[in-house]
């Protein structure tokens, strides 16, 4: 998750700011925030919802919850593997969606590509973030089917 952020904010130039990762120090909720109120909120609030799909964290119902309401509010989701999940872990309907892969490189690009289109954001040359694409793949671990 580190590493996603880090990739956003050098090849968006996203301010930490306008960035929620509820795992990652700098990005978690502000103390003594209603998580369920706060999460609600920017669930369905977000211009962009990226899902970072784990075998954890689809084994959660807490993140299922915010997939579906993601999904329901017809949104922009977009979901991307790693540590070893797959397509085949997804179930509908978030199994209609196109699903990225962490652990390959040009998936990685695409991914910050269609943010960018997504946000109306300029991308920073590719070759500027070139080393946080690959700490984004190293970190995602093994290449998944």
């Amino acid at each position: 998750a580190k590493a996603l952020v880090v990739l956003f904010e050098k090849a968006l130039k996203i301010s930490a700011r306008r960035i929620r990762c509820t795992s990652v120090d700098g990005y978690r909720l502000p103390a003594g925030a209603d998580t369920n109120d706060v999460l609600r909120s920017e669930v369905f609030g977000a211009r962009l919802f990226i899902a970072l799909l784990t075998p954890n964290s689809l084994s959660s119902p807490y993140v299922l919850f915010e997939l579906g309401a993601r999904w329901g509010a017809r949104r922009p989701l977009y979901p991307v593997l790693a540590a070893g999940a797959s397509t085949a872990d997804l179930s509908a309907p978030l199994s209609g969606l196109n699903a990225l892969l962490a652990s390959q490189a040009n998936q990685v690009r695409q991914l910050v590509e269609d943010a960018a289109e997504s946000l109306s954001e300029r991308l920073e040359p590719m070759a500027s973030f070139a080393a946080e694409v690959e700490a984004v793949v190293a970190a995602a671990g093994p290449p998944s089917s």
